[in-house]
């Protein structure tokens, strides 16, 4: 039988009413309800084994059963879509539309299956009547719309070219793609979107596209790309973004310190720049490229600024889009080393930006635990010295041969055995995930109190903590008694959030766009990070002796 994620909400009051029962009648209510669990359970175990006609003729029994759940009903109607039963498809989504469901965008979603099942159907009215309302109700996956077989009768329709975004851009001038490119930008972040009149209004909006669609023929492609980063930045979050197409700048890893921008890392070939402080680019110093960079940068809050803007300042394409003359295939850096002697590096591009385990790291980096596995989604590690567990999570995502429901287990498991209270969880560079893969995390430190309480529960938060690894944050902040350490996080306790892709036909320039709002905190949290209680920003000079000063800090507590 599958257990309900939630049984005790369900039937919170079932006691009270079963009470007011006769005997019999209350055998029968009881009898009926375990009956209508075993069957959803058993139907969704069927879905998920691809047994779509079982699954559609189980899950129906259930709801004769009880008919008030939407989310029974949306798996019903995903199983007889599977199972080729358009009719009932077109009838679950209906009571899906009426009783809403646990599912990305459902209301949309329902639609848009309304629309294929009609589609089957060979009802072109209908299903470009659903088809449309999906649209319009921010339905996510403009691809599948295009390719979905099921809809292949209403690509004849007057309004399928425009629904669809499939004109033929190769027949395009320059800028006409150009401007076609920003009418499908401007119309997807606007249709999908969570809240897209926050911070810029629908007049507004307008304005700045006509503005940027009139200055077209006089901006260079450069130019175009950089004013399309600052309009999807005006969405005002940091998963509504758009990277430059092919996309290629130098394989290194800057770090923003306290004492400026480092070469944290780089290919190995780029062995000799490591450890050195980057002050300009192009001749021009750094700090003022992050401020002519930041209207470009997509964020949540400023901590994201710190976070990106020297992989922005870098790009060939971003600097010549600021007017700074810039290579397309090489950077020319000018790094100053620990005596304070500066020289000029050109420094090749590649497309193999992503910082690897074989890169070549600073000098002093296998003495910091937080560099030591920085590029494992997750690992744990005994510190006897401080009677504590340290566990650093990197990303909210499976290990596939070690996955977090088997991996949390056994190291709670070693903790009990070896009576360790405390816990060090350093979530300072995770960019996040599945949020629910955190759960066994959560649930484990509130089946003992004796690690989540103040003084053992520590938490190492920095400028990329964002997303999944945000919620997961925020779960412990609400849950715990936990003692927060490093920077402010990387977005908010409440965020909007969300990664739907999106591709413009004439430059290849991709996106995301954010369309759920992540209320993991109170209604009222409008905090813009959760702050540490013992701040401890990086340091170059602390790093680069070896000492990690989020970890000196909590070594110092413990150690009192």
């Amino acid at each position: 039988m599958l257990v309900r994620v939630y049984p005790g909400m369900r039937f919170h009051h079932l006691s009270f009413v079963l009470a007011l029962l006769p005997l019999s009648a209350l055998a029968q209510a009881q009898s009926d309800g375990i009956k209508y669990n075993d069957l959803y359970g058993k139907g969704i175990e069927l879905f998920s084994a691809g047994k779509f006609e079982e699954a559609e003729k189980t899950l129906r029994q259930a709801l004769d059963l009880y008919d008030q759940d939407g989310q029974v009903w949306l798996t019903y109607g995903q199983a007889a879509a599977k199972a080729g039963h358009p009719d009932i498809t077109i009838e679950a989504g209906k009571h899906v539309l009426d009783l809403g469901a646990f599912s990305e965008k459902t209301r949309a979603n329902a639609l848009f299956e309304m629309a294929k099942a009609y589609g089957q159907k060979k009802d072109e009215d209908h299903a470009w009547s659903y088809l449309e309302q999906a649209m319009n109700a921010g339905y996510r996956y403009l691809d599948r719309v295009r390719k979905d077989p099921n809809l292949e009768l209403v690509h004849g329709h007057k309004g399928w070219e425009d629904l669809s975004a499939t004109k033929d851009v190769s027949k395009m001038s320059r800028d006409e793609g150009w401007r076609y490119d920003l009418w499908l930008l401007d119309r997807e972040l606007r249709r999908v979107h969570y809240a897209p009149y926050r911070y810029v209004s629908e007049k507004d909006r307008a304005a700045m596209v006509r503005n940027l669609s009139d200055r077209i023929p006089r901006l260079s492609d450069n130019e175009i790309i950089v004013e399309f980063m600052r309009y999807v930045a005006s969405f005002g979050d940091g998963h509504t973004r758009i990277s430059v197409p092919n996309l290629r700048r130098p394989p290194v890893q800057l770090f923003k310190f306290k004492e400026g921008i480092y070469v944290l890392a780089a290919a190995t070939s780029l062995k000799d720049i490591v450890g050195k402080k980057l002050v300009a680019v192009e001749g021009q110093p750094v700090e003022q490229l992050v401020e002519k960079v930041i209207p470009f940068i997509s964020r949540d809050n400023s901590q994201d600024i710190l976070a990106l803007s020297p992989s922005y300042i870098t790009n060939p394409v971003v600097l010549n889009g600021i007017g700074v003359t810039a290579a397309k295939d090489k950077v020319k850096f000018t790094l100053e080393n620990a005596s304070g002697a500066k020289e000029d590096v050109e420094v090749a591009c590649s497309t193999d930006v992503q910082p690897k385990a074989d890169w070549a790291q600073i000098e002093k980096s296998g003495d910091i635990l937080t560099l030591k596995n920085r590029f494992k989604p997750y690992w744990c590690q005994y510190l006897p010295e401080l009677r504590a567990m340290y566990f650093q999570y990197n990303a909210v995502r499976d290990i596939s041969e070690d996955p977090l429901t088997k991996f949390i287990p056994r190291m709670y498991q070693e903790m009990d055995e070896k009576k360790i209270d405390r816990l060090i969880i350093d979530n300072r560079w995770n960019g996040g995930g599945n949020t629910f893969l955190s759960q066994p995390i959560v649930l484990g430190l509130l089946q003992r109190p004796r690690i989540s309480q103040q003084g053992n529960l520590y938490v190492i938060t920095g400028r990329n903590t964002f997303s999944a690894a945000q919620n997961f944050t925020t779960d412990i902040s609400r849950s715990c008694i936990a003692t927060f350490v490093g920077e402010p996080t990387g977005s908010r306790p409440n965020f909007v959030g969300e990664s739907i892709p999106y591709m413009l036909p004439y430059s290849k320039m991709a996106g995301t766009v954010s369309d759920l709002y992540w209320q993991r905190s109170w209604p009222m949290d409008d905090r813009m990070w959760i702050a540490p209680d013992i701040p401890a920003a990086p340091s170059w000079k602390a790093f680069s002796s070896g000492v990690d000063p989020a970890m000196a800090a909590i070594e110092e507590l413990l150690k009192k």
